[in-house]
């Protein structure tokens, strides 16, 4: 199972220490860093490239320093309520949630020094290049793992892509896997079927009630992306022990 920024079950802000901490409380099998550069280059966890959704301030990373975000930046709770939580990097992040056993990085910003920013990072937290993997709709970064670090695992997010369509764009980059969208069961058990027997590598995302858990279960995929982790983790854990959803 795949903690989608952080597992915070949408009960805590995305992408915070808080989010981080419940991961590894959760052992959650992976968990996925969405990377982000401040305007002086520090390496940030977040999904969007401004602070609007989640800070309530209206400015792109790329336009602000670390230290101004600590100094103004503050998370937001259900509520839209300023907390006092702050914006996480990386390392802080990595501090964290590295004894989890596979990591998926997503690169929201790319260019190759910041890619090899974020892998020393990982190497001085001692993670192994075999627990990471590229996940991305970035086809830039899933070509330059390509060719500069093909150990490492590459993900193709996949948006509107769809038969043979998909599998030229697979096998054009050369995936090891593919994360499939399930909204409006955009992707179904066959599709799922064909690609694993095309030797892919499957995850599904979002799978958030034990409903779509047991809709997708037995179709032979290997993870799923939920941002609920206690529904989700709940409901496999009852197929495991072989009780009902």
């Amino acid at each position: 199972m795949v903690a989608h920024r952080g597992a915070g079950d949408l009960t805590m802000p995305e992408a915070s220490l808080p989010a981080y901490s419940n991961a590894v409380a959760c052992a959650m099998d992976i968990v996925k860093l969405d990377l982000q550069k401040t305007k002086d280059g520090v390496i940030v966890m977040s999904h969007d490239p401004t602070l609007a959704r989640l800070m309530g301030w209206p400015v792109a990373f790329k336009d602000v320093t670390y230290a101004e975000i600590l100094e103004r930046g503050r998370f937001l709770d259900k509520r839209k309520k300023p907390t006092d939580l702050t914006i996480v990097r990386l390392e802080e992040a990595l501090a964290i949630v590295k004894t989890l056993p596979e990591f998926w990085i997503d690169f929201k910003h790319f260019d190759p020094d910041f890619a090899e920013r974020v892998l020393a990072e990982f190497d001085k937290a001692g993670i192994a290049q075999s627990r990471i993997m590229v996940a991305t709709f970035s086809v830039p970064a899933l070509k330059y793992f390509q060719e500069r670090h093909p150990l490492i695992r590459r993900v193709g997010h996949i948006g509107r892509q769809k038969g043979e369509d998909l599998y030229a764009y697979c096998e054009e980059l050369g995936l090891w896997g593919v994360n499939m969208p399930v909204l409006q069961r955009q992707t179904t058990r066959e599709d799922i079927r064909e690609l694993k027997k095309r030797g892919l590598w499957v995850s599904l995302w979002f799978v958030q009630n034990r409903k779509m858990e047991e809709l997708y279960r037995g179709a032979g995929m290997d993870a799923y992306v939920t941002d609920f982790v206690s529904r989700v983790r709940l409901a496999n854990l009852d197929a495991e022990k072989g009780g009902r959803p």
